[in-house]
């Protein structure tokens, strides 16, 4: 929240953005726009993720807009992530040919839904002992027969 630019939310244009508990009851309205990129490099980014114990995977990296290629051109060091989103349609072969560096990468194909209808339309199949980040990590890296399918 901290690394949003301090602009105010237009909830005539962008709507309401709302805090919901359990039972879809509003408990709070956030006043300032979420829909801006954090100001924060890569770097910055990656390290508060570690911090707090979480798991980076780059969303929707195919994407024309939004995606981390589409941003930097390329994705630095693919190493770092163990996992690369993609969005529910992309060719993955195809892709492969002009990105031959992320050759032997794991991707999910996730709907990266923002309207219901599209809830589903991409998905993965994890190989994976139990439902766990550290159980998705070691599928990502291909350890132990663990694997990603897409």
């Amino acid at each position: 929240y901290d690394s949003l630019l301090p602009v105010a939310n237009d909830p005539d244009y962008f709507g309401d953005q709302v805090i919901i508990d359990e039972n879809e009851g509003i408990i709070n309205l956030v006043e300032r726009a979420l829909i801006n990129s954090s100001i924060w490099d890569l770097d910055t980014t990656l390290e508060m993720v570690r911090n707090h114990n979480g798991y980076c995977i780059p969303a929707h990296i195919d994407a024309e807009r939004n995606s981390i290629i589409s941003q930097l051109g390329f994705i630095p060091d693919p190493g770092v992530f163990p996992a690369l989103g993609i969005t529910a349609r992309l060719e993955i072969d195809e892709f492969l040919i002009s990105h031959k560096e992320l050759r032997g990468c794991s991707f999910l194909r996730c709907s990266d839904a923002h309207y219901l209808g599209d809830l589903g339309v991409g998905f993965t199949d994890l190989f994976v002992h139990e439902p766990s980040i550290r159980e998705l990590d070691l599928a990502a890296r291909k350890i132990d027969k663990r694997i990603i399918k897409i």
